[in-house]
């Protein structure tokens, strides 16, 4: 562990080093940092340091520094678990504000701003209409709802398997229970004995080094409705323009601002823990917001064991939070009169000119921006896990985690070597990383996983690629396999017959499906494929990736062989 928590201090010092040209202003302080192992200052360098945007090569040094600590999980602390809760309890402070003044102006509107009070409007207007009828929606509910393997408020993550989720006995809320016992009877089967909850459970998820980020664990016969209002959401909003499986328009829209400066980047800051219980009440339709409250979780349990009534309406681990916070900053550009915005959750780019209006709703509605991570002048923008300087990319590659598994070692020295100097002191230490833990050489492919990434043309000369796969076992002549890291599938044996209900859930709506008739037998057993974090060396198919090889692969690989 030792190891692994100077790790990141050891490649900070040979990238400084080899970036000495671009960082020659702060290589005194940089170095300090690095020897008094201050994490605070290289987390946060871009921000203490001047930012020193005339330079782009030099501001994506800086920000390549914080990308090393900033995330990183194995520098989480306690006081990381406490500036979660604190920011937790300052979200519920900021919603029950925003309850009161929407409360008063929504009864006596002709009080409100009347630039206030237009905007609202057209956002109720714009949220009904891509929304739609909803009995379209209660038609389309068998199809849209679905069971994952995400933990739930009563159970955990290893607990918490599709098929033990559909027992005979659900924890869900009061309200929800009508749609099940709907959902049940539609497909035939017994509705299940339900156990009767009002809260959620709020967990700790790794943030950045200063805090974790609270998330609520759903009962578990809740999370399949408001799955259902994502999904069905998710297709009303591609006709709008906005396609919440793809971030590449908020991407590519950030790349051409920082060009032409005509887009505004903007973050808010907390954004699902500041969407209030009255914003969606006034902004939702009627029908649509009864159900969404439905399905919600209407308290929280907090570190006392205490039940507390939620001032927002619904946090993150709630499956219908994403769509609402889209469909809520959607409306919002739409209503300030943007012609070209693009909205995926709280990343948003509108108009520049637009800007301050689009604060001023924001304002009203009890959310706020984040200044760090929003730009509106300059030559930079950032939206979608992009970074663009004047047209260029300047994302640095994160340093997540450090552990002991090859696996997660082999994506660790592919994402440096993309970053790393040709002859320089970081390449040299992950070669030395590469023959220490000798990691396998794998052919380019998408996931970084696998192996080391090598160039194809190299991986066909060094017999990394074979027709059949294994000499000793051969399959397919036809096909090219390679060996590599793959997650650790495991099975079990079920004997559940209720899974006969998340068979239906699985099948329904299926083209290829089977003869459903069938369907109704009870099912005495099946075999459960179990997730895992582990990963095993094996021979699968390879399937040449579709985006091109990295320029400087073909140097690394070059350099991996010459070791």
């Amino acid at each position: 562990m030792k190891e692994h928590s100077t790790f990141a201090y050891s490649i900070t010092s040979a990238y400084v080093r080899d970036n000495k040209a671009m960082l020659e202003p702060y290589m005194e302080t940089l170095t300090g940092w690095i020897r008094s192992r201050n994490l605070k200052g290289l987390a946060s360098c871009t921000s203490i340091l001047p930012k020193a945007l005339s330079s782009g090569e030099t501001y994506k040094c800086l920000m390549q520094i914080e990308a090393f600590f900033k995330k990183n999980k194995i520098y989480s602390t306690a006081s990381c678990e406490d500036a979660a809760f604190a920011s937790f309890k300052r979200g519920e402070l900021i919603c029950k504000i925003t309850n009161k003044r929407l409360d008063h102006y929504m009864l006596n509107r002709d009080r409100l701003d009347p630039d206030v009070d237009l905007w609202v409007a057209r956002m109720e207007r714009w949220i009904s209409s891509t929304l739609g009828n909803y009995k379209t929606f209660l038609t389309a509910l068998p199809k849209e709802v679905r069971v994952t393997a995400g933990a739930t408020s009563t159970r955990s993550r290893r607990q918490a398997k599709p098929h033990t989720k559909v027992g005979a006995r659900q924890t869900c809320t009061p309200s929800a229970f009508k749609y099940l016992s709907a959902l049940a009877s539609f497909w035939g089967c017994e509705a299940p004995v339900l156990k009767r909850t009002i809260w959620n459970r709020v967990e700790l998820v790794p943030k950045n080094w200063k805090t974790h980020r609270t998330i609520a664990c759903e009962p578990e016969g809740n999370i399949p409705l408001q799955l259902a209002f994502d999904s069905y959401v998710k297709r009303r909003l591609r006709i709008r323009g906005i396609d919440l499986r793809d971030q590449s328009r908020n991407q590519q829209l950030a790349f051409e601002s920082s060009i032409s400066g005509r887009n505004a980047t903007i973050d808010l800051s907390m954004a699902s823990d500041t969407v209030s219980y009255n914003v969606v009440a006034a902004l939702f339709p009627s029908e649509w917001f009864y159900y969404l409250c439905d399905v919600r979780s209407p308290c929280y349990r907090d570190g006392s064991g205490k039940i507390v009534k939620y001032e927002k309406f619904s946090s993150m681990g709630n499956g219908s939070t994403f769509c609402v916070e889209t469909l809520i900053f959607a409306a919002a550009c739409y209503a300030v009169g943007s012609k070209t915005y693009s909205v995926y959750g709280d990343d948003i780019i509108i108009e520049a000119e637009l800007v301050e209006n689009l604060l001023r709703l924001m304002r009203f509605l009890g959310f706020m921006i984040n200044q760090d991570k929003s730009h509106v002048t300059g030559p930079f923008r950032e939206s979608c896990g992009v970074n663009a300087y004047l047209g260029k990319d300047v994302t640095p590659f994160y340093l997540r985690d450090i552990n002991k598994l090859k696996a997660n070692w082999c994506h660790i020295v592919n994402g440096l070597a993309s970053i790393a100097l040709p002859g320089g002191e970081l390449e040299d230490l992950l070669i030395d990383i590469v023959n220490e833990k000798r990691l396998p050489l794998v052919p380019f492919n998408e996931c970084t996983m696998t192996g080391v990434h090598v160039d194809v043309g190299t991986a066909y000369s060094k017999g990394l690629l074979k027709a059949g796969g294994s000499p000793s076992r051969r399959r397919d002549p036809q096909s090219i396999y390679y060996k590599c890291f793959v997650a650790q599938v495991k099975q079990e044996r079920n004997h559940r017959s209720r899974t006969h209900f998340l068979w239906h859930l699985m099948a329904y709506g299926r083209t290829d499906a089977v003869d459903v008739s069938r369907g109704r037998e009870p099912l005495e057993s099946s075999w459960v494929p179990m997730s895992s974090h582990k990963y095993v060396r094996k021979w699968v198919y390879w399937f040449p990736p579709v985006v091109g090889t990295p320029l400087h692969l073909y140097r690394w690989s070059d350099r991996l062989l010459a070791r």
